[in-house]
């Protein structure tokens, strides 16, 4: 999906010809550089009788089919009448 878009071609031409990305790529290496400016929070987070602790830098609780924007982010079984949120985390990658 990423690879077909006009940015990720557009990004590697202006990388190759060493120019500054501009428009919404550059918005979004803008993006991409700033990640290792975020912060993480330590969480532990228990459900069914499981537990999770990690750090994690974004976390989100949604009950959509798409969010921004972004079809199928939260997977493909969501169902509206079922009671149950669905929830993203992204974990902290450590160097």
């Amino acid at each position: 999906m990423w690879r077909d878009s006009a940015c990720y071609g557009r990004l590697l031409s202006d990388t190759a010809g060493h120019e500054e990305p501009s428009g919404a790529c550059s918005l979004f290496t803008g993006g991409i550089k700033k990640l290792s400016d975020v912060g993480s929070h330590h969480l532990k987070i228990s459900y069914q009788d499981r537990l999770i602790e990690d750090d994690f830098i974004y976390g989100m609780v949604t009950n959509s089919l798409s969010v921004g924007g972004l079809k199928n982010i939260t997977g493909e079984m969501v169902e509206f009448n079922d009671g149950l949120f669905e929830v993203t985390l992204i974990k902290y990658r450590r160097t």
